[in-house]
């Protein structure tokens, strides 16, 4: 198992290696230890973020769906933590207050169910967070 950016490393060492390279720009790294799990503390609460996905219902047609990119300066993100309830207007990160928003909008825009079930899934990348001590390749 690898992310994006590991097979991309992989396919570019191996054509590196293909052309007669003899060893590839970025030596793979060897050190799984690094990324053991740590001993999880007993749940309080059922953790529903791990549980299976269920099917969902067929995608709307292309021609119905828009792609548009947002920009939002920081009064817009001012704005946004404004509109979040008292507890958590000092707490959640602009990521999370801005996630809330836009999957919030697009609940409303889809015209779902309130009682339906959503899932919002985020990609991140922490290869260059150093506090992670985790060496290049």
């Amino acid at each position: 198992m690898c992310d994006a950016t590991g097979i991309a490393q992989f396919i570019f060492a191996v054509a590196e290696l293909a052309r007669g390279l003899p060893s590839p720009t970025v030596s793979p790294a060897w050190s799984r230890e690094l990324l053991e799990a740590r001993s999880l503390p007993r749940q309080a609460f059922p953790h529903r973020e791990y549980d299976a996905v269920p099917p969902t219902a067929a995608a709307p047609p292309p021609g119905d769906v828009i792609s548009r990119t947002f920009t939002f300066t920081r009064a817009d993100i001012a704005a946004i933590k404004e509109g979040l309830p008292p507890h958590l207007r000092d707490k959640a990160t602009t990521f999370e207050a801005v996630a809330a928003g836009v999957w919030r909008a697009r609940t409303v825009a889809l015209d779902l169910p309130a009682d339906d079930e959503l899932r919002l899934a985020v990609v991140a990348n922490f290869r260059r967070v150093r506090e992670l001590g985790l060496p290049a390749g």
